[in-house]
């Protein structure tokens, strides 16, 4: 089950320090910027949709180490390279999936008959 969100309101200090645990808020100032209380703390999150439709949601950063200004102004730069056109949170997770040089040599290390 997600976190249940209260209505958008402006982000504030005061409104994310008053969250509950399992509790998120959306921004009205910048679309899709939410903030969210985990039971490790808070975390601003960006939910987008591409323009082929699908929708992403990638972590923008830890509150308070991550201000609210810094959060929106990335929040910004993220939608305006979706209005280009691009998909950062799919780029993301493209490389993150890509191959690493720390793959071939495990397999070679773990598919060797002579360790076994």
């Amino acid at each position: 089950m997600g976190a249940k969100r209260d209505a958008g309101v402006t982000l504030t200090n005061a409104a994310i320090d008053a969250l509950a645990p399992g509790r998120s808020i959306t921004d009205d100032l910048v679309p899709g910027l939410s903030a969210r209380r985990h039971g490790s703390g808070v975390s601003f999150h960006l939910y987008y949709r591409t323009r082929a439709g699908q929708q992403r949601r990638m972590k923008v950063g830890a509150y308070p180490v991550l201000s609210i200004a810094k959060a929106r102004e990335i929040a910004k730069e993220v939608l305006g390279a979706v209005a280009a056109g691009k998909d950062p949170a799919g780029a993301w997770q493209a490389a993150r999936a890509a191959p690493t040089i720390s793959s071939p040599c495990r397999h070679a290390v773990h598919g060797c008959s002579l360790l076994r």
